[in-house]
Formats: C-alpha cells, sequence, structure tokens
C-alpha cells in the first residue's frame, strides 16, 4: 500500500526551505537533502526545491542524481516565467552534465543559458570548459575571452584562457593571457607552469627555467613542473650535463616513493622468451613512433613477446602500423599511475622501456614505482631520467662518449651503431634538385622543433648568413604561423645584422609536404645546445646535408651519431668557428653540393641508420644481457654491444 505524501503546510515549508539553505551553505549535504527530499515529496514541481536539491547532489559528488531534478526545475522555471531562476538552473544543470561525462549536452544547456543572460561570467566560463571537454578547444577560447572581458581582475580567468589558447598554438595571445594571470596573482602555480612551457616552446629556456623555478619556490612538491624544468635545461646552454644529473636526481629524492625493493615472481631463467613492455604516449606519427618502426618489424617472437601500453588517445597511421605488429597492445590512456604498475605487473613483464622520460610527467612516477625487475629507457630519450629505479639508458659510443658516464645516473648502454633506427615513410617525395642553382643564391634550413630555437642558434646560423653573402634561410615550426612569432624571430635575426627579407618564415605542414619543403633547402643547419634527432635524419633523408655543432650533453650529441653513423663525420663541427667553415665550404662549392644530396638518401638507405633488422639485434642482446645480469642477482653495469668478427668505427668527437 503507498503511503500519501506528508501534508507540510507554508510555515513548515518555509522552515524546511530555510534550514536546506542553511545545511547547503555550511557544507552538511546530507542534512540539505533530507530536507529537500521531505519538501520535494510535497511539492514535487516546485522550482526552487529542485533547483537547490541539484546543487545538493553536485555538493555531494553526485553529478549524475543532480540530473534529474535540475530537468525538472527547467520546465517548472519556464512555466513560472522567472526569467533569472530559470538562468540559474540552467547553469547548474550544464555544470551537472558536464561532470557527469555528458559535455555536449553541457555545452548545449549552457548555450542556452547565455542567450538568455548575455552578461553573466560564470555561464560563460562554464561554457568555456563545456566546449574545452568536447574537444572544441577554439570555441572554448572564445568563452574564456569573454569572460575575461567580463571579469578582467580574476586571474582565474586569464589562466584558463592563456591555457586553451596555448593548445590551440595561438602562442602570442597565450603569453599576454599568462602574464596577465601572473600579474595579478603572482602565487599563481599553474600559470608560471604553463609560462615555463610557453617560454621554452619559442626558445626561450632561460625564461622558462625563471618560470618554472617560481612555480618550485611555490610548490616544491610539483612533480610536473620539476619534469619540465630538467627538460627546460636541457634546452639552454647555461646548463652543463652536471647541473642536470643533480636536478634530475634531486626529482628522484623527492617524488620517488620511500618504500621497501619490490618482489618479482618473474621466473629467474637467464635464457626464457623475454616480456618486453613499451610505455609511453608517442606511438603515433612523432619521433618515438617513426623510431618504433624498426624493431617492431624485426622483434624476434621467439625470443620477445612485445606489450605496448599506449598513455595517449591520439592516434595516427603510425599507431595501427604499431599496434598490428605488438604482441600485445594496452589502451593505457585513462589509466592512473597505480592502475598501469599493476597492469604492467599483472602482465609479468620483464624489461619494461621507457620511451618519454620527463616529456611526461607520469612516466617518471611509474617506473619509479618499479613495476618490472629491469627498467630502461630508450627510444625517445634526451639525457638521464636521475631515476634509482631506472637500471639502463640505450646509447651508444657517440650520444655518450667513453668517459661522459658520469653524468647520468643509469648504467650505460651502447649498442654497436646508432642509439635508434630510422625507417622513412613510405610517402616521402623524391628527392628535389639543388635549389641553389635554380634561385642563384644558397638556402639553409632549420625545421627543427621551436624549442631548440636558441638564442645560441639564431647567433650561429646569423654567423652563417654573414658568412655566405646572399644566401637565406628558412625555418619551419609551428610557432612562426603566428604572426607574433613570425615577428619576435625576425627582430632576433636583426639583432644579429640579418633583414627580414633573407628570412622565410613559416609555420605548421603536414608531414608530406613538411618533407617536400626541403626540396627549397640546400644545407640545413642544425641547432644548439639541442641537436635535431629525426629532423636530422628527415633532412638527410630528403637530400639536405646537416652541419651539427657536437655537445656535451646527450641531446647535443644526437646528430653527432646520425651523422657518424650515416658515415659523413666531415659535416660535425667541433666548435662555432668550424660550424660556420664547414657551411661555407659546402655552399662554395654548389656541383660538389648537388652530388652530395643525389647521393645522401641512398647513402642513408645503405647505413646502420636505417637497418632495422641489424638495430633489433642489437637491442635484444642488450635486453638479454640485461635480463642475464637480473637472474644472476647482480647489479645494472654497462653493457657494449658488438657483432662478432666486425671492428667499431673510430670516428669519435669528444665532448665540448
Amino acid at each position: 500500500m503507498n503511503r500519501r505524501p506528508e501534508r507540510i503546510d507554508g510555515r513548515t515549508a518555509e522552515r524546511l526551505f530555510s534550514e536546506a539553505v542553511a545545511a547547503h551553505r555550511a557544507g552538511d549535504f546530507a542534512l540539505a537533502a533530507r530536507r529537500l527530499e521531505k519538501l520535494r515529496a510535497a511539492f514535487p514541481d516546485h522550482p526552487d526545491v529542485l533547483h537547490l536539491l541539484g546543487h545538493v547532489r553536485l555538493g555531494q559528488g553526485r553529478p549524475l542524481d543532480a540530473i534529474d531534478p535540475l530537468r525538472r526545475a527547467v520546465r517548472a522555471a519556464e512555466k513560472t516565467g522567472r526569467k533569472d531562476l530559470l538562468v540559474s538552473v540552467l547553469n547548474a544543470l550544464g555544470s551537472a552534465e558536464r561532470r557527469a561525462g555528458e559535455p555536449a549536452k553541457a555545452a548545449q544547456t549552457l548555450e542556452r543559458a547565455a542567450q538568455l543572460a548575455p552578461n553573466d561570467a560564470d555561464i560563460y566560463f562554464n561554457l568555456g570548459n563545456a566546449l574545452k571537454d568536447c574537444g572544441r578547444l577554439a570555441d572554448a577560447a572564445a568563452q574564456f575571452a569573454r569572460v575575461a572581458d567580463l571579469a578582467p581582475r580574476d586571474p582565474a580567468v586569464h589562466f584558463v584562457l592563456g591555457d586553451v589558447r596555448l593548445a590551440v598554438n595561438d602562442f602570442s595571445r597565450a603569453r599576454d593571457a599568462l602574464e596577465k594571470a601572473v600579474a595579478l596573482d603572482p602565487n599563481h602555480v599553474e600559470a608560471h607552469v604553463r609560462l615555463g612551457i610557453l617560454r621554452a616552446f619559442v626558445g626561450d629556456a632561460d625564461g622558462a627555467v625563471e618560470s618554472t623555478m617560481r612555480a618550485l619556490r611555490l610548490a616544491p612538491g610539483h612533480a610536473q613542473a620539476r619534469s619540465n624544468l630538467i627538460l627546460q635545461m636541457i634546452y639552454g646552454a647555461r646548463y652543463p650535463a652536471a647541473d642536470i644529473l643533480a636536478e634530475a636526481r634531486r626529482w628522484n629524492d623527492v617524488h620517488a616513493p620511500r618504500s621497501e625493493a619490490p618482489s618479482f615472481l618473474n621466473a629467474r631463467d637467464p635464457d626464457r622468451r623475454l616480456k618486453v613492455g613499451y610505455v609511453g604516449g608517442d606511438f603515433r606519427g612523432h619521433p618515438v613512433g617513426w623510431f618504433a618502426r624498426g624493431p617492431f618489424a624485426h622483434h624476434d617472437t621467439r625470443a620477445v613477446e612485445t606489450f605496448v601500453y599506449m598513455t595517449d588517445v591520439r592516434t595516427d597511421r603510425v599507431t595501427e602500423e604499431l599496434h598490428a605488429r605488438a604482441g600485445h597492445w594496452r589502451d593505457a590512456a585513462p589509466w592512473d599511475t597505480d592502475r598501469l604498475a599493476a597492469a604492467i605487473r599483472a602482465d609479468g613483464i620483464d624489461i619494461l622501456v621507457d620511451t618519454v622520460g620527463h616529456f611526461d610527467p607520469r612516466q617518471p612516477l611509474l617506473f619509479a614505482r618499479r613495476p618490472a625487475p629491469v627498467q630502461t629507457i630508450g627510444l625517445g630519450l634526451v639525457g638521464t631520467t636521475g631515476l634509482t629505479a631506472m637500471d639502463y639508458i640505450v646509447a651508444d659510443r657517440f650520444e655518450i662518449p667513453s668517459g661522459s658516464e658520469r653524468f647520468y645516473g643509469e648504467a650505460v648502454v651502447r649498442l654497436a651503431d646508432d642509439y635508434v633506427c630510422y625507417a622513412p615513410p613510405e610517402y616521402a617525395p623524391s628527392v628535389a634538385s639543388l635549389p641553389a642553382k635554380i634561385n642563384g643564391y644558397v638556402t639553409f634550413g632549420s625545421f627543427n622543433n621551436s624549442s631548440k630555437y636558441s638564442p645560441e642558434s639564431i647567433a650561429l646560423w646569423a654567423r652563417v648568413l654573414r658568412a655566405v653573402p646572399d644566401s637565406r634561410i628558412l625555418l619551419k615550426t609551428l610557432p612562426l604561423g603566428d604572426p607574433g612569432y613570425r615577428a619576435h624571430f625576425t627582430e632576433r635575426f636583426a639583432d644579429h645584422g640579418i633583414a627580414a627579407d633573407r628570412l622565410f618564415l613559416e609555420g605548421y605542414a603536414p608531414h608530406a609536404e613538411f618533407l617536400a619543403a626541403y626540396g627549397r633547402v640546400d644545407i640545413a643547419l642544425d641547432s644548439t645546445p639541442y641537436a635535431g634527432g629525426l629532423t636530422t635524419l628527415e633532412s638527410l633523408w630528403m637530400g639536405v646535408p646537416v652541419v651539427t655543432l657536437a655537445g656535451e650533453t646527450f641531446a647535443a650529441r644526437h646528430s653527432v651519431s646520425h651523422l657518424s653513423n650515416a658515415g659523413l663525420p666531415e659535416l660535425i663541427a667541433r666548435d662555432a668557428d668550424d660550424y660556420v667553415a664547414i657551411a661555407a665550404r659546402l655552399a662554395a662549392d654548389l656541383d660538389r653540393l648537388a652530388d652530395l644530396r643525389a647521393s645522401l638518401r641512398s647513402r642513408l638507405a645503405a647505413s646502420p641508420v636505417c637497418d632495422g633488422a641489424r638495430y633489433t639485434r642489437g637491442l635484444e642482446a642488450a635486453f638479454r644481457e640485461m635480463w642475464r645480469r637480473w637472474c644472476a642477482g647482480g647489479s645494472p653495469r654497462a653493457i657494449n654491444i658488438t657483432f662478432a668478427g666486425e671492428e667499431p668505427r673510430s670516428f669519435d668527437v669528444p665532448p665540448q
């Protein structure tokens, strides 16, 4: 038998509602919910009761349960004609829908609220967040810009505006918004973190370090900021390898969990089939993805069972290829660190490969937990991780020359050739004729990531341009699609006496078009102190020689390794004067330059750099030696891979 709802007189209803309002304000959501449910039983369509009940359930962390009363409140408010109440209810409903994982519905709800209240900053802020969750970042930025106009003194608004503009590569305006946020609130940690990221991305490593250090002074336990700091130091010329190692070890001291050494159930059989796990989010059209093509195509499945833990939702045709070649593929993007570590342990991984390092701040947190008996960094590395839980670093004798081991916290593995192998895309265009013979002037170029466009790089490139009269330089990188940053780099060259008419500054292009643009370049100029990696290999594949400057750090020696293994050591400079001289000599003999251009692709293809089977054989030999040492209970120590009957080439470049 159904009970009739309790009859409540007007005075009692007012008391119950007042008590619910007071409890809600005090954070006593349980009491507020009890009062409102009693009122709802007596007045099932009262808009104020339904509205407040929705807010209470949001306060309880129950957005799904908030949606029904709020939708009912919308209909009830529409009947009353109370526009102010309808706007408020729609705003609350949009928030509930977004928090319940329905951002598209939330955006529709909040757009309706915004039409009714075009000057309500809170509605536009919520709408911006819903659009952001939908992936409509440009639309979200427009809403946050409107909020900034309505609430110009709110640092949180300027921060989120800058954050979204950074995500859509609107770099100049992102910088303006983030700088406004820290001007309004000098203690806004995340704004300092984002400014550090932005400044690094446009070649200002020193400014990036300054911003990130401010964030760390405010929040010493900010793991992402400390990972960012390590990378920003790698991009800067003022930070020697010893300082980078010290900062990486500081990350370990602050963030690595203090716990007993884990025990593993992995069978200590030195010769059994190994389970090798690769972890990272860059198994796509990214240097890691291109470098993974070789080993994934050539792993000996009798000796190695591969597992991939993909930590990013972004995929492309490179991802599809790697997915098809991997033994096991785990879509781990939604997983937190604990779940990922548990999955790795459950899979019984023997050797875990970090392909990202500090580029993904979640990665060192994962490896610090040591989910596998043997852990190494390879494929996407730019230097030491500093983790005591990281056993090995995969390199070669050019990346880490003898005597440089002291700059690494891991035991050094030196492969027989290059530390990576290159499998070029099948869609790469044919090598174009030498453009200088058509243009009547030499065009230098750098297509490196803009983070590498350091003051030292600009100064060095300007010296080359001055040494080769009438020459030009083509720079092609994402931020140069932003007019503000084109002007910025034009000014930087002008500071060194290089006029704007000698600069070709271009932004993003799809990969095939990006490669085709090498047809307009005669000689590539490498960046310093962070050298080209994949970019150097792509340049050589497109017939364009690369002049590089050997440095001390791992990142400063990528091109040293690639050029050495391709048989082109004459392109490696030992100092800035040598760099300028090499570039000028190449530019002075166009016939020789044309012959070199015509031969580079075949030379690279025939070299160990592109020999995926040979590379994988060496990598698997390294894995096997790592595993044998673990089985024997020994500590990690240096491994040098050689092939029987071969003598390593003697060419080497000492650190600066």
